[in-house]
């Protein structure tokens, strides 16, 4: 698959990304006053969290895409924060506004899972891998997980709205894959920057357009989707298991 197309098909894919979640926290935002105004804030949050993200991928973090450097110590650090950061303010957005937790509460848990279909793009890290431009365990571990997590996003959509009885521990068990599914790109990253870990090539291409735009946008967007399906369905599983001392917080 040439580069072109790769960049082609993550950026349409990000923007399509940002335009559902858009509309589906305006239609969320009709429930009340208060949700109404979070979500007029927070969707040119993420038009500008969007623009961001695409301006710095297409400035990249690393001087190369197939090796590290000492000199990209900066960039390693700043794109590791700039991962961190969505998620980190969504979580303190949350706790100081109650109109945009209230707002992310009432997100459908179906809509929560189908919308991860997008990791399908995914799939790019097995052409990359496929093409020498990204090691072998980063892009088959990857883009295999990725594959699968997009592949179930449909149907455990669907078993949620349906109800089904499985359906709530199938949630919080592919929520975990999908989170160990990003930890492990990062620690595969880690290692190899650090040099604890010898790949040839290195996984900076991470650093670069369209990949850093994944990892600026959807990756955070992914984790914040996983963590408000956790924290709704966790509880909810663990008091059906007899678990002392919980509500189920749905």
């Amino acid at each position: 698959m040439p580069a072109d197309l790769h960049a082609f098909i993550l950026t349409a894919l990000a923007t399509l990304v940002a335009l559902v979640v858009a509309a589906r926290l305006l239609a969320t935002g009709r429930a009340g006053p208060a949700q109404a105004r979070a979500a007029r804030r927070a969707v040119p949050v993420l038009g500008l969290w969007l623009a961001a993200a695409l301006a710095l991928s297409h400035h990249g973090f690393f001087a190369a895409p197939d090796r590290f450097t000492a000199a990209d110590w900066p960039g390693f650090v700043a794109f590791a924060a700039l991962m961190a950061a969505p998620p980190v303010a969504v979580l303190l957005a949350m706790r100081r506004s109650a109109g945009f937790a209230a707002l992310l509460a009432g997100l459908p848990l179906p809509f929560l899972a189908g919308l991860q279909v997008y990791r399908l793009g995914g799939g790019v890290f097995l052409s990359l891998q496929a093409q020498g431009r990204v090691p072998d365990w980063f892009g088959l571990s990857t883009g295999i997980a990725d594959l699968a997590v997009g592949l179930a996003a449909l149907p455990l959509a669907v078993a949620l709205a349906a109800g089904w009885r499985l359906a709530v521990p199938a949630a919080v068990a592919w929520s975990v894959f999908g989170l160990a599914d990003f930890a492990n790109a990062l620690a595969t990253a880690f290692l190899a920057f650090t040099g604890a870990v010898a790949m040839q090539p290195a996984p900076a291409l991470i650093g670069a357009h369209p990949l850093a735009l994944a990892a600026l946008f959807l990756v955070p967007l992914a984790v914040v989707g996983h963590g408000l399906i956790l924290a709704r369905l966790l509880p909810q599983m663990l008091v059906r298991r007899g678990v002392p001392g919980l509500s189920t917080g749905v």
